[in-house]
């Protein structure tokens, strides 16, 4: 396993795209209450999180070698995290849209399971977060996240996907799994001409694709 600074993976996009959504209650701060906003700049500069630690000035001087001052260099960076923050909640809110996707396009989820997976943090009053809640999933990805359970009103499932494969695996050994592979080549090579086949058999048409509306 690699370990990166963490002021390099503060500038990447997708780790503030991955943060949890406010209604689920994943963050708490010091009283146990949840922090409703955690797309706000202020609040991490308050906090002293990603680009705003103190500590990331080391290595943002060596991403930005040609500024000025260390001044300049935390104005830029969190100026980048500010931005990002809001490219995260545009984000979320695109994919919390109800859309009802092509009626030729099959849709597979595969998930991982059996093992305890980080399901919540606390923050105490210097900002410092601490894992405090898990529960079952792939190590990384909770269950309840990839089915999108914790929504209301309850994703239906059997609608929404053709199939739904959950392996006994952690989150990065799924792909490496030969049950995973096999579906996967099943899906690709004559999961639609099954299903056609079937349907004709039964006499019915193009079966419709529908999913939930999450809050």
């Amino acid at each position: 396993t690699r370990d990166y600074p963490a002021a390099l993976l503060g500038t990447f996009p997708s780790v503030y795209q991955l943060m949890p959504r406010a209604r689920h209650g994943r963050v708490r701060d010091a009283g146990g209450g949840p922090i409703e906003n955690l797309y706000d700049p202020d609040l991490w500069e308050t906090k002293g999180w990603g680009l705003a630690n103190p500590a990331a000035m080391t290595m943002l001087e060596v991403m930005m070698p040609e500024a000025a001052s260390n001044a300049v260099r935390r104005a830029r960076a969190l100026r980048h995290q500010a931005k990002l923050l809001a490219r995260a909640e545009q984000l979320h809110r695109a994919l919390d849209r109800p859309a009802v996707p092509p009626a030729d396009l099959d849709l597979f989820l595969v998930l991982g399971g059996g093992f305890e997976t980080p399901a919540g943090a606390s923050v105490d009053a210097d900002g410092a977060v601490e894992i405090d809640r898990t529960a079952e999933g792939d190590g990384v990805v909770l269950r309840a996240s990839a089915l999108m359970s914790g929504d209301e009103p309850a994703l239906n499932l059997d609608r929404t996907y053709r199939s739904i494969l959950l392996l006994p695996e952690e989150h990065v050994d799924i792909v490496a799994s030969p049950v995973f592979g096999d579906n996967l080549l099943y899906w690709l090579l004559h999961w639609r001409e099954t299903l056609e086949v079937e349907q004709a058999e039964a006499g019915l048409g193009e079966p419709v694709v529908a999913v939930a509306t999450p809050r």
